[in-house]
């Protein structure tokens, strides 16, 4: 298969791996169905949505659910549907833009959506992941967990972990940490690592993103500095074969 040529189930881990990486789950975290129907409706059955995937989610040890959307429009236009929504209802809603993706958060006086944005397999279509959590717990500082918790794929030498988790539907498990070291050097130390170790380079020179393959098992690497200038790491594995996500 040429390299850049990925099969869905490639790309649908890719998908759940960006969607992990933006979130920033409360310690407790809580997922509720917090929209109904009529007036008050949310932006998936006021704007006629279409899911496409759903599952549980592990967030640092508590359970929650994900929903993903498949919507016929282009990004931007599904984004500024968002933005008028939540001002329409009254609601508090802070969303950015970068490319090709959007991410931001909705919330009330009693919850907070979280929604990344991700542009489909053409520019006319997009992809919404969109979790829901107690307001409670979404302004709760987040409790960092004490070690790394990933041991199969290494985590970086000196980095913090930050935060762990587990899609239950697709067995995929991701860890995010931190340091100061640069993005270069961290995707050169896992393409070495790696390597070392029986992995094979899946999709590679993909910006500040690898994606290694070994037996029925992937891996994905991603390494992007922020503005505060810190590292952000994100490592995640997935067993082949094991799960299947609910519909």
């Amino acid at each position: 298969m040429p390299q850049g040529t990925l099969p869905m189930f490639l790309k649908r881990f890719i998908h759940i791996a960006l969607l992990l990486a933006t979130i920033q789950p409360a310690s407790e975290a809580k997922v509720f169905e917090i929209f109904g129907s009529g007036k008050k409706a949310g932006p998936a059955n006021r704007f006629g949505w279409t899911l496409a995937y759903q599952s549980e989610m592990n967030l640092n040890g508590v359970e929650g659910v994900v929903h993903v959307y498949g919507i016929e429009k282009e990004l931007l236009d599904v984004l500024e549907d968002l933005r008028s929504y939540y001002s329409m209802t009254g609601r508090t809603g802070e969303f950015f833009e970068g490319e090709p993706m959007a991410w931001g958060v909705g919330r009330d006086k009693k919850f907070a959506v979280r929604y990344f944005l991700q542009e489909g397999p053409s520019r006319a279509t997009t992809l919404v992941y969109e979790i829901k959590q107690s307001l409670k717990e979404y302004l709760k500082t987040l409790d960092k967990p004490l070690q790394h918790q990933m041991d199969v794929i290494p985590p970086y030498p000196g980095s913090e972990p930050t935060y762990f988790m587990h899609d239950l539907g697709s067995d995929t498990a991701l860890e995010v940490s931190s340091s100061s070291t640069s993005p270069e050097a961290v995707t050169d130390f896992y393409h070495h690592s790696l390597s070392t170790s029986g992995w094979r380079t899946r999709l590679g020179d993909a910006g500040s993103m690898r994606i290694f393959e070994k037996g029925r098992e992937l891996a994905m690497i991603s390494a992007s500095e922020g503005a505060d200038g810190v590292t952000r790491i994100t490592r995640v594995h997935k067993k082949l074969g094991t799960k299947k996500p609910s519909k």
